[in-house]
């Protein structure tokens, strides 16, 4: 069973500003959505919602039409949608009160969220007067409340310092656990590595790349040797080098294909350097993202 997009279209006009998007989303699986600002994420999130008509396509959810009046779905957007002037507990309670909680469960709920996420101090204080990081944390909770089978999250870790990113890393693991269906929308490339197990590029409105993670990893192969060494490296004047680049106590050496790395260590041999680490690497994602969503 699965959360599935349909070939989903939308125009402004005559401008096409979302393409024929299609990817599905299984139980306890977190699907990254990658973009540059404007490349057609926040249009395709709003049509799954049901925000915005799609101008063709559709969306599934375990085999039937997404009734998103029906089905519990927690979105949390990029700009904050807050009533700031509302104390905490009462935001939480009507949005909580919204999905059909009791009073009683939505209170149990409300205190177990507010703790764990370290603002049960501020219940009862305007949201106006929370910092931005407590205002983020108020907003996940009202994303999560109520027990969404299906999550969006976009650009969550938005506001929060390393010590509630790493709560929040940890709910987002459980949520995964439990089996939810989540989408996860950022430009922080390094949760998306850690989270995502599929994911979709978007370029104007196109999925430029979209697919297993690893595997897209794979296709653009291993163009990278981390090199450690004794002593200074010498001259490296060998056809497939593109660059090098020290970091620290090691070097980096963009290749153009594996079969270089073979030429590098050769020569290393012949200067009888001694290697403490010569390993190929995958280009990352964030070099990945650059490569196919730049403006090439």
């Amino acid at each position: 069973m699965s959360l599935e997009v349909l070939n989903l279209r939308k125009f402004y006009g005559d401008k096409k500003v979302v393409d024929n998007v299609n990817f599905k989303v299984h139980s306890g699986e977190i699907y990254g959505i990658l973009g540059r600002n404007g490349a057609g994420k926040t249009t395709t999130i709003k049509m799954i919602l049901g925000i915005l008509d799609c101008d063709y396509g559709h969306v599934n959810f375990r085999g039937k039409r997404l009734d998103v009046l029906r089905e519990k779905i927690g979105y949390l957007p990029e700009e904050k949608s807050l009533y700031y002037k509302s104390k905490v507990i009462d935001h939480l309670s009507y949005f909580g009160s919204l999905s059909g909680l009791s009073r009683k469960i939505l209170r149990e709920k409300i205190y177990y969220w507010s703790n764990r996420f370290c603002i049960d101090d501020y219940l009862y204080k305007p949201i106006s007067s929370l910092s931005k990081g407590n205002q983020q944390k108020v907003q996940i909770i009202s994303t999560i409340l109520h027990d969404p089978q299906i999550l969006i999250f976009d650009e969550p870790f938005s506001g929060l310092d390393p010590v509630n990113s790493e709560v929040f890393r940890d709910v987002i693991i459980e949520l995964k656990n439990q089996g939810k269906y989540i989408l996860f929308c950022t430009h922080q490339m390094h949760y998306v590595e850690e989270f995502c197990t599929d994911i979709s590029i978007f370029k104007k409105g196109v999925q430029v790349i979209s697919g297993n993670l690893m595997d897209i990893k794979r296709s653009f192969g291993r163009n990278k040797i981390i090199l450690e060494v004794d002593g200074n490296l010498p001259s490296m004047n060998l056809y497939g080098i593109r660059g090098i680049k020290k970091v620290k106590n090691s070097y980096e050496i963009d290749i153009m294909h594996e079969r270089v790395a073979d030429d590098i260590l050769g020569l290393l041999h012949n200067y009888r350097l001694r290697i403490f680490n010569f390993s190929l690497r995958y280009k990352s994602l964030h070099e990945i993202f650059l490569e196919v969503a730049g403006d090439a």
